[in-house]
């Protein structure tokens, strides 16, 4: 029902529902567990499997989150960051990697937008700084 929905011609209204949906979730906690309910949910991907019926599946399923989480952009930082946590502190396989690849970066959307540059870098912050925390912690 929800890959439908975010095919049919209201997608902007539909993707912009869950979108702040889940921005107006109060505790982070709350907003990782669904996030976390909803990666984990994906389609299984064939790790590297190069085949356009894998490629194709990467994209269906980067799309799905594009659409409910929304594009990459500053306005949603709280809700990526809550993202950025559920990415990195789990382990997840190829398959999985392959579609927060593709979703990060548009996913066939136009999630880059004015604010796109900026947006990735943001995230690729929130990557560093996780990924740093992770080395002083250990240390």
């Amino acid at each position: 029902m929800i890959h439908h929905r975010l095919r049919s011609e209201d997608y902007a209204s539909y993707s912009l529902f869950f979108s702040e949906l889940l921005q107006s979730i109060p505790s982070a906690l709350t907003q990782q567990t669904i996030v976390g309910s909803l990666l984990s949910s994906l389609n299984r991907i064939m790790s590297l499997d190069p085949s356009s019926r894998q490629r194709a599946l990467v994209k269906q399923e980067a799309a799905l989150l594009h659409g409910i989480v929304g594009p990459l952009n500053p306005r949603s930082r709280e809700l990526w960051d809550n993202v950025t946590a559920v990415i990195l502190n789990r382990k997840w396989d190829e398959g999985y990697a392959r579609v927060f690849v593709c979703w990060t970066a548009g996913a066939g959307k136009d999630a880059l937008n004015a604010e796109g540059d900026i947006s990735v870098h943001l995230f690729l912050d929130n990557i560093g700084l996780t990924f740093q925390r992770s080395l002083s912690s250990s240390s």
